[in-house]
């Protein structure tokens, strides 16, 4: 699930930048408006409701999981390298 994502061009920890996915539904086989749980660098592993981040090309990657198929469902494209945490979102 690469392409025809977002992409944040600006995006700066320092500045206190964040993003915000509280009003996206971590998992969408659960009735109600789920929140995601951060699992780093870690791989999916059937789970719905994950949200993670991998480095590529010089840029960072953060993808979340929402039907537990073990697969990205949608990714955001953060130009640049950032380490990101579970403070650097809103869930």
């Amino acid at each position: 699930m690469i392409g025809g994502g977002d992409v944040v061009q600006d995006f700066d920890i320092a500045e206190g930048d964040r993003l915000d996915f509280s009003v996206t539904d971590a998992e969408r086989n659960v009735a109600g408006n789920q929140s995601f749980d951060f699992i780093g660098t870690n791989t999916f592993s059937g789970e719905a409701g994950w949200l993670r981040f991998r480095f590529g090309g010089g840029n960072t990657l953060v993808q979340g999981d929402t039907n537990g198929d073990g697969a990205a469902d949608f990714a955001v494209l953060l130009q640049g390298h950032h380490v990101l945490d579970s403070g650097s979102f809103i869930v």
